[in-house]
């Protein structure tokens, strides 16, 4: 059996996963109709493609032996339903977990560059599953680490995690990145990663958060630039997904490809000794492969609020993804990463 936050599944020994339903006495799969089948997108497909993803447990909520899933056409928890496309809520923490775990290396090599003090104050701006959260602060362990988010839900979650009661300088809070710091309240590491790319003013917000940086302290960024994605051999549904998230963003009045935007906009917040990097995690046998289809998922309201496709289409292009995916034979990217970061001045 194997565990993974709250998800609970046993995985045979031909690799077919089955969940409890009630708990412990017996094991069965789930048919059709059942809690877990409830999204309208593709109902009868939805638990063979989290089954078949190890990246993506369904999470076992509690002893009714409920498993839960949110209906795609319906609206649902979210950092901002004004801007923000990708569902929040239990669905999108468990999406940003997989997310973290793929961009992990390069994140932990970034951090390593521009070198994190032991007793570095920190703040995780839109910490989402409070994973790079609890990373620093085990970075940090004489300093203090705050992870901050909109989203109530993953918060509750991150504390639920139980990360803060091994960690005593860890702590998670729900704010916003235009939130005002206390009086007293100064950080030497702000971290912000695929936050901005959602809001229609950025610069407007790294400018805020500059208010958090103690004299000489950092705000390091990582972002999107979605224009460069790749996968072989070529996929339409792939193109397609490209496509409804790109324009999705854009109709919400924010940038996709927000990350060459990060040097100069740093620079324009105030920030100096500017640096860039570029990271793009991809794979043919990981868990990279796996982002594209989990945030279709994830933003498939968005896309039909938008009116970019039919239900059908939306629900084939899932279908498709996770087949291409799961295919040891082909090659599938995340967006283009750019990491960016300055210093505030001392």
């Amino acid at each position: 059996m194997r565990f993974r936050g709250q998800g609970i599944w046993e995985e045979s020994a031909n690799g077919a996963r089955r969940f409890p339903s009630p708990p412990p006495s017996k094991w069965e799969e789930p048919t059709q109709g059942s809690a877990l089948c409830v999204s309208k997108i593709a109902p009868s497909s939805w638990f063979w493609r989290r089954r078949e993803s190890p990246a993506f447990p369904t999470h076992y909520c509690g002893e009714s032996g409920d498993f839960r899933s949110r209906d795609l056409t319906k609206g649902s928890t979210i950092v901002d339903s004004s801007t923000y496309v990708i569902r929040g809520g239990l669905e999108g923490r468990e999406r940003l977990r997989v997310l973290s775990q793929v961009m992990w290396p390069g994140t932990s090599a970034l951090f390593e560059r521009i070198g994190i003090a032991p007793d570095a104050n920190c703040l995780d701006v839109g910490c989402g599953s409070g994973d790079v959260t609890t990373a620093l602060a085990r970075l940090a362990p004489r300093g203090r680490t705050v992870g901050v988010d909109y989203d109530e839900t993953k918060i509750q979650l991150a504390i639920a995690d139980g990360a803060t009661d091994v960690i005593p300088n860890l702590e998670f809070r729900v704010g916003d990145v235009f939130d005002a710091p206390a009086d007293s309240e100064r950080f030497d590491v702000v971290y912000v990663r695929f936050v901005l790319t959602h809001l229609p003013d950025p610069l407007a917000a790294l400018q805020s958060l500059t208010q958090w940086l103690a004299p000489g302290g950092v705000i390091i960024t990582e972002d999107i630039d979605f224009r460069g994605h790749f996968c072989h051999p070529e996929s339409a549904a792939f193109d397609r997904y490209i496509d409804w998230y790109t324009t999705a963003v854009r109709l919400r009045g924010c940038d996709p490809n927000i990350g060459p935007r990060l040097p100069s906009m740093l620079s324009q917040a105030g920030l100096t000794n500017v640096d860039m990097n570029v990271v793009q995690p991809a794979g043919f046998d990981n868990d990279a492969k796996q982002i594209s289809p989990i945030t279709l998922e994830a933003i498939a309201e968005s896309v039909l609020a938008a009116q970019l496709t039919t239900l059908q289409l939306l629900d084939d292009t899932v279908d498709e993804l996770y087949e291409f995916a799961n295919d040891p034979a082909t090659v599938m990217s995340i967006p283009r990463i750019i990491q960016a970061w300055g210093t505030w001045p001392a």
